[in-house]
């Protein structure tokens, strides 16, 4: 698409306001568009691999879980704070999703036995079965995020440690991203 020349609306046909304040609208925000691909050196409409894990600006809460799943048994590399605790808050509210559900379908127990007694159970299957399957991948996010801070994974024995280890691993958790080290290089994330 190529925003409108200097002189508008020369076609001769009757224009109303609406019409030339969106088109206006358009050209303007095309402007911005091509001004911001010069300054990161990107084309318009170009799309990075789908293979590459995405630029900690551009973690979500969804892009982190997927980020995570997509690399369930690499240790290897960092990960940056927002992977890490979108990471845990996804896996946070799944929780209390299947909670719910499990909830409810207790409340209707009474009036639907068949079917409720039914979605129970299949709650308390996935209430057992999806921490057991984001075992893996929640280990492996927490040893990439120990070393985006210059640290192995065997900083999860502090969790041993009585009082005090927790609380020294919840800091080592929550400190920024460190400079390039022996794990790789900084990722340099946002703050959040």
């Amino acid at each position: 698409m190529t925003p409108p020349p200097d002189n508008k609306y020369t076609d001769g046909a009757p224009h109303n306001d609406v019409a030339a304040k969106a088109k206006d609208a358009v050209s303007a925000v095309w402007d911005k568009a091509k001004a911001f691909a010069k300054t990161t050196g990107e084309k318009i409409g170009e799309r990075k691999s789908a293979d590459a894990p995405p630029t900690p600006s551009s973690y979500g809460m969804l892009t982190a879980y997927k980020s995570c799943l997509k690399r369930y048994i690499t240790v290897s590399g960092r990960a940056c704070r927002s992977e890490y605790w979108f990471w845990i808050l996804a896996n946070f509210l799944m929780g209390l999703l299947i909670g719910l559900i499990a909830l409810i379908s207790m409340m209707f127990i009474p009036f639907l036995p068949e079917v409720a007694t039914l979605l129970f159970g299949l709650t308390a299957l996935l209430a057992w079965a999806y921490p057991a399957l984001i075992l893996l991948p929640g280990i492996c996010v927490f040893t990439r995020r120990m070393h985006d801070t210059g640290r192995s994974f065997w900083n999860i024995l502090w969790a041993l440690v009585p009082v005090i280890g927790p609380i020294i691993l919840l800091i080592r958790l929550c400190e920024p991203s460190g400079p390039a080290n022996i794990y790789g290089e900084g990722p340099n994330p946002p703050a959040i």
